[in-house]
């Protein structure tokens, strides 16, 4: 793999792991960018305010909804990120597969249920370019 293949296929590659792992966890899983500093306990923060009947738990973006720098999964989310992946074989744009987050955004546009399940996390609490 080189260039744009593996460059999509590192987007690519941690929500497939996350989404089999939820499948079998009683916890959730919290996944992060390498590129994200955390100040305080940011695991502590998505366990205890995840609201009811949400799955998902992901950061914010200012120019769009979510930002895959930090998303948690909860407890049975496998089927929701099992769909989000779906769109890796789907998601073309002008012949250029797209990635995790512009998928993600995608299906949340595009998908009552799939924004029912998902909450995002304010841009005070996981920011953006080192704020």
């Amino acid at each position: 793999l080189k260039g744009a293949d593996f460059y999509n296929w590192v987007c690519w590659v941690r929500p497939a792991i996350i989404s089999r792992i939820a499948e079998f966890t009683s916890h959730g899983i919290l996944s992060l960018d390498s590129d994200v500093l955390l100040r305080g306990n940011l695991a502590s923060f998505f366990r205890e305010h995840l609201q009811l009947q949400k799955l998902l738990m992901v950061s914010r973006d200012p120019f769009t909804w979510a930002n895959m720098g930090a998303f948690y999964a909860a407890p049975g989310s496998g089927g929701w990120m099992h769909r989000w992946l779906q769109l890796n074989n789907a998601s073309f744009f002008r012949g250029k597969r797209l990635d995790d987050q512009v998928s993600f955004n995608t299906l949340y546009a595009r998908s009552e249920r799939f924004r029912n399940i998902v909450q995002l996390v304010p841009l005070n609490v996981v920011g953006q370019c080192g704020e």
